[in-house]
């Protein structure tokens, strides 16, 4: 093994290491029910002939991820909700597999597009990197694993356009179905894939053999059609009717809750167009930013000196569509859109390979220094290594705050704003919503019964994450645990500030969850003693 494969293997062994050592950590997000019902509904319709799923309202969510998920509960032997802990634990763990997954093949994407392996672990450690991301992939079983499938997609179809041949049209299709069956936005993939093959297609054939060069792009949507369906149970009786379903609910997702959103509350149904572009701006590490600022930079100065047919190359035109055309649906659609911009993960990694696109430049310019300095003849082995050191010192510079802010915050990454919110978290907490998933509730759990001896606590929550999370405390505490919707009968009050600008009305707050100066859960005890009694 070559000191490359080296580096590359060691960097995903400390990427596992580090995800088997903290899955455990993280609290049950408040989509985590309704993923699992769906997996459980799918399951009992494809073998046990329940057909409750083909009335269900969420039928059109895809189940490629939860199917297989539910299905280990069953050959494990666990029961729901005795088992509850084992089951939302085993969950988590496999979402962080899936994402590590996803990471990998970003790191294959990366390397090939940048042409060095230097670069695809930058793009791979920029991904690993990202608080919100790193926290949502090991609860986030929708968004995050839609991401990671999207990643695969992409890569297979890059090999697919490469080889042409039938075995990568089926890697891919096949890659595609599973996308399409996490979620319907899966299809953009399938168009760009036909949009691609046609513009590398045109004008290396003659007229008389457009067939025959078509041959792979038709086996591949073929099998796409059929695997794609067959990843979508809830589809197998009525496909078409089910699809025009699901395109239905995608558009107009009927949610009707408020969010917080630069100092007001607003309806979900009523953002406005910036909501996507300022959470990705405020959300995103500055020095992440400030690469991908430089990317757009050059791709403006190639346009500028060339033509833009000639500028942008298939790979770099591939990318902008990644990443513009789905948020610029969502604005000119007016897509329900809520809890950040978590629906819009999967553009993510696009916006990362512009910004190795605007390290690549940076680093191109470094080593142009360099040479005018240091002989240029100097061909020694330690100077030809010294461009790839240099990346690796500027990546290990620019991640580091992130880093600290991670290992600070743990388990709460996903409460992540940058500098640009005005004064960090402060300033984040009356403009934008902290801890929407409610994940924090097991931690204000946890402290309750630590510190609580009783063999029954009376637990009011503010939010309905707060009874979720009550399915991952060990057995024996879950018991201890009783809820009621009366403040003035509860022995804790636990919220987690949703929807609301400013402090609860409880006085007596006996624990608290930051990040940075703000709080995100607060436990209050003696509520009858709360102000304005």
């Amino acid at each position: 093994m070559n000191r490359e494969k080296q580096v590359v293997a060691a960097f995903f062994a400390l990427f596992l290491l580090v995800g088997v050592s903290v899955y455990k950590d993280y609290g049950i997000s408040a989509d985590e029910e309704t993923n699992r019902t769906n997996g459980l509904l799918s399951f009992n319709y494809v073998f046990r002939g329940d057909k409750t799923l083909l009335s269900y309202r969420d039928r059109d969510y895809g189940v490629a991820f939860e199917l297989p998920l539910f299905a280990m509960e069953k050959i494990a032997g666990l029961s729901y909700p005795e088992d509850s802990r084992v089951i939302y634990l085993l969950r988590h763990l496999f979402t962080f597999l899936g994402f590590y997954l996803g990471v990998f093949f970003f790191f294959l994407l990366c390397r090939k597009e940048c042409n060095s392996t230097t670069m695809g672990l930058a793009g791979a450690a920029f991904l690993v990197m990202t608080p919100r991301i790193f926290a949502d992939a090991f609860y986030n079983s929708k968004d995050i694993i839609f991401m990671s499938a999207f990643i695969a997609a992409v890569y297979t179809m890059e090999m697919y356009l490469e080889k042409r041949g039938l075995r990568w049209a089926a890697v891919h299709a096949f890659a595609c179905a599973f996308l399409f069956g996490v979620r319907i936005v899966g299809g953009f993939v399938v168009a760009m894939t036909i949009l691609f093959f046609s513009l590398r297609l045109m004008g290396a054939l003659r007229p008389g053999r457009i067939f025959e060069g078509m041959k792979p792009l038709i086996a591949y949507v073929m099998l796409f059609s059929f695997l794609a369906t067959l990843f979508w149970p809830a589809s197998w009786q009525n496909p078409l009717d089910t699809l025009v379903y699901a395109i239905q609910r995608a558009g107009r997702f009927p949610w009707g809750g408020y969010i917080v959103y630069l100092g007001g509350i607003v309806k979900g149904t009523e953002v406005p167009w910036h909501y996507i572009p300022v959470w990705i701006t405020v959300s995103t590490p500055p020095f992440y930013l400030l690469l991908f600022i430089t990317g757009i930079f050059v791709i403006i100065k190639e346009c500028a000196q060339k033509t833009a047919r000639t500028a942008l190359n298939q790979r770099t035109l591939r990318n902008l569509i990644w990443l513009i055309m789905p948020p610029l649906a969502v604005i000119l659609l007016k897509s329900i859109v809520y809890d950040g911009w978590r629906h819009l993960f999967f553009i993510y990694p696009a916006m990362l390979l512009v910004s190795l696109m605007g390290l690549s430049y940076l680093f191109h310019l470094g080593v142009d220094a360099v040479r005018n300095v240091l002989p240029v003849r100097n061909t020694s082995y330690k100077f030809r290594l010294l461009p790839q050191a240099v990346i690796c010192l500027v990546v290990f510079l620019g991640l580091l705050p992130t880093a600290q802010f991670m290992i600070e915050n743990h388990p709460h990454q996903n409460v992540y704003f940058n500098f640009l919110t005005g004064d960090g978290m402060r300033n984040a907490k009356d403009n934008f919503e902290l801890d929407y998933w409610g994940l924090s509730y097991r931690r204000g759990l946890e402290y309750v019964l630590q510190k609580d001896a009783r063999d029954v606590i009376k637990v009011k929550v503010m939010m309905y994450p707060g009874v979720l999370n009550r399915y991952i405390l060990p057995r024996g505490d879950k018991r201890r645990i009783v809820y009621t919707n009366d403040i003035d009968d509860a022995d804790y009050i636990l919220g987690e500030y949703r929807e609301m600008i400013g402090d609860y009305p409880f006085k007596n707050e006996v624990y608290s969850i930051r990040v940075g100066e703000v709080r995100i859960m607060s436990v209050f005890a003696s509520p009858r003693e709360r102000e304005g009694d």
